[in-house]
């Protein structure tokens, strides 16, 4: 979806937990090519859910688990 709307641009189809997704998975490659290190991204760490889970848009977004 982030990818799509970069290159074709139009109305953002993601919701506000969805556009989360690529700010959290460039923020962990920074950090990677920062440390030299490969950087997990886990989801479920990065947000704060008071009941633990992740929303749905979050976890059906692209390849996550």
């Amino acid at each position: 979806m982030f990818a799509q709307l970069c290159l074709r641009g139009g109305p953002n189809p993601m919701d506000i937990w969805a556009a989360c997704v690529p700010t959290v998975t460039f923020e962990k490659a920074v950090e990677s090519m920062r440390t030299y290190k490969a950087v997990p991204v886990d989801m479920k760490q990065e947000f704060y859910l008071p009941n633990g889970k992740l929303p749905a848009s979050v976890a059906n977004f692209g390849d996550i688990d």
